[in-house]
């Protein structure tokens, strides 16, 4: 009698310990896989070019300190002047994004795609910080989470378009 009711609580206990594994692994990857995007001006810096154009400085963040996927290739910059929109064809792709804009540029329009981590490279990655040890221990779950690859970087599967607009601050010191 007493042996069935330990074995009864066994597995209650291994059911719970399952579904708790199941419920910490959709919150680990539904949260860290909302990417809210946001872009801020980090400077505008006057060049010493004829036409008196600007140098913006623009910064890309999220909420969060995951590391995020930007397919540079992919970025367009517009900025709006008193005639309307005109595509920018000085970019400094990286990261800050440094851009040569009109004087008279009131907003600037980036286009780019970005993409989160996926949860496997989350999951690598907590594994890689939080438990070394049983990477070592288990090499099939090593080579599962970093597969050999040729050289080259793969693309994610799904890209997410952005489009942010941004004010320029303006001050009467950058037109002295």
């Amino acid at each position: 009698m007493r042996n069935e009711e330990a074995m009864r609580w066994d597995k209650v206990t291994l059911v719970a310990v399952g579904a708790g594994c199941v419920a910490g692994l959709l919150v680990f990857s539904v949260r860290f896989a909302l990417c809210p995007m946001e872009i801020k001006v980090e400077a505008v810096d006057p060049s010493l070019m004829v036409d008196r154009s600007l140098i913006v400085t623009l910064g890309l963040t999220r909420g969060s300190s995951d590391a995020v996927r930007f397919d540079l290739k992919s970025l367009q910059v517009e900025a709006k002047v008193r005639r309307g929109w005109v595509g920018i064809t000085n970019v400094w792709a990286g990261l800050p994004i440094l851009i040569l804009v009109p004087p008279e540029t009131q907003v600037c329009r980036v286009r780019l795609n970005y993409s989160p981590k996926t949860l496997k490279e989350r999951l690598g990655d907590f594994v890689l910080d939080h438990a070394p040890k049983l990477l070592a221990k288990f090499p099939a779950l090593r080579s599962w989470l970093w597969p050999p690859r040729p050289l080259g970087w793969i693309p994610p599967l799904r890209w997410t378009e952005g489009d942010f607009e941004v004010r320029l601050p303006w001050t009467p010191a950058l037109f002295n």
